[in-house]
């Protein structure tokens, strides 16, 4: 337990923590730590591939050619949707470098929003610092920084969309929504859930947005489809990229490590671990995402976005450290709305913010994570490396996907309880029996169920499940 006087100095002791990261920036020494900051071409690359997109805009070349302008130093190909074009040509009136330390400056201050926002609407002390806390644990916003990405951008317009739903908002949550759709493309997972809560309107117009906005720059600049489905994940056969390197932390990352050990020991044939295996893991995924949206017995939209965005991470096959932003702000969203599975987020939260043991398997292992079964880490090492993200986001997809259950599993669920339980008591209406056979009523309640030990305690302390009345 914690005191209330605590409050202040846990906060103060996050932001000192983010300073900290903050200050790495100049100087490096948290780079270590994290593999994109030592094996990727350097700090900026993914904002450089936003930069390159936008310089081949104002050319009239098309946004999806690998091959290098000149405008930067390096930079990975564009992979975004020709709607987010005009932003990145925006970039292009200035120097490459002092956009991406503008940008830097912008991903702050919607931090800093986020966190404003979340401390403000916060019911009570613990919610509070549990979900500013997920907001300001280091790993995932430091390579957000060091990467120059969006996913912060697509985090915030995901929480303050469930914000919206979940306090009865339901035109600013759809257009947070809707806009999260030319970002990045996982919260299209949740078209079924919203057009099964009613909200078909949005899902169509949104829809609608999405193909008039980007289908004439695909119908008219040759070879700009294939090329955007190829980098976005459009064919699971791609055998000229390694997509089990130690840089993807997915749970389809996690799959082919795994499968290529049985392959490296002659278990099965390698297309197993390339091909097979990832496409019917995201198949499944994807049919679980659809079944449990459109059979959902609770209705509820925030927990339909948790769980598109918590199955994005399981079914897509190159996933990032930095994109856990996104799955953080989900976090954020179910401790600050959704007291039922508040612990569960925060723990999950926890860890998917801290980082991975990469700098420790390499200095105890002297050799490069990414080498063959037999050159590089043991088997334990590469699955604990990556699992670490992994688990903690398949703990949290189950749990959403739980507690969205169709009603006919709710009730399965409930057999056996005493009937005032099933309607949602805390206790039958009626005592047991006493030994002489005489049935007593239950005596009245003159005051509140007791929460239990996860609740407000007399001498003013406080924890995770406090609400304030």
């Amino acid at each position: 337990m914690i005191r209330l006087s605590w409050q202040r100095i846990l906060l103060a002791g996050l932001i000192a923590l983010h300073l900290a990261i903050l200050s790495s920036h100049g100087t490096g020494w948290l780079d270590p730590l994290f593999h994109d900051a030592v094996y990727t071409e350097g700090r900026g690359v993914d904002f450089f591939s936003i930069y390159e997109g936008g310089a081949r805009l104002r050319q009239g070349e098309n946004a999806y050619d690998p091959s290098a302008t000149g405008r930067t130093p390096y930079a990975y190909p564009y992979r975004y949707v020709p709607a987010f074009l005009p932003l990145a040509m925006a970039f292009t009136l200035l120097p490459a470098w002092t956009v991406y330390w503008l940008w830097a400056g912008v991903l702050e201050a919607l931090l800093v929003a986020n966190v404003v926002g979340t401390w403000r609407l916060a019911r009570g002390p613990g919610p509070r610092l549990a979900a500013t806390a997920l907001w300001l644990l280091p790993a995932p916003y430091y390579l957000e920084l060091y990467m120059g990405q969006f996913s912060l951008l697509m985090g915030t317009l995901i929480f303050w969309s469930g914000v919206a739903f979940s306090r009865g908002r339901g035109r600013a949550a759809g257009l947070a929504w809707a806009a999260s759709l030319f970002v990045k493309s996982c919260t299209l997972l949740a078209v079924p859930g919203l057009w099964r809560l009613g909200r078909r309107r949005l899902v169509a117009g949104a829809l609608l947005a999405l193909l008039v906005l980007n289908a004439p720059y695909f119908l008219l600049m040759d070879g700009a489809w294939a090329r955007f489905s190829e980098v976005n994940g459009g064919s699971f056969a791609t055998v000229e990229v390694d997509h089990a390197h130690a840089g993807n932390l997915g749970f389809q990352a996690l799959l082919r490590q795994a499968a290529r050990y049985g392959e490296a020991y002659g278990a099965w044939h390698p297309a197993v671990a390339d091909h097979a295996l990832p496409l019917l893991w995201a198949a499944a995924t994807g049919a679980v995402v659809t079944a449990v949206s459109l059979l959902q017995g609770r209705r509820d939209a925030v927990l339909t976005l948790a769980l598109a965005v918590s199955g994005y991470f399981l079914m897509f096959r190159d996933v990032w450290e930095h994109q856990y932003v996104m799955l953080l702000a989900v976090c954020a969203l179910l401790v600050l709305e959704r007291p039922s599975l508040r612990r569960w987020a925060w723990w999950c939260g926890v860890a998917l913010a801290l980082p991975t043991p990469f700098l420790a398997l390499e200095v105890l292992y002297g050799t490069g994570p990414d080498l063959p079964p037999d050159q590089g880490w043991p088997l334990a090492a590469v699955l604990a490396y990556h699992s670490v993200k992994a688990v903690p986001a398949l703990a949290l997809f189950c749990r959403v996907a739980w507690e969205l259950r169709p009603v006919a599993l709710a009730r399965r669920s409930l057999r056996g309880l005493p009937e005032g339980l099933r309607a949602g008591g805390r206790e039958p209406a009626v005592a047991p029996e006493p030994s002489g056979g005489v049935t007593e009523a239950a005596p009245p309640r003159d005051r509140a169920p007791d929460p239990g030990p996860w609740a407000r305690r007399p001498e003013g302390r406080w924890d995770l499940a406090d609400e304030e009345p």
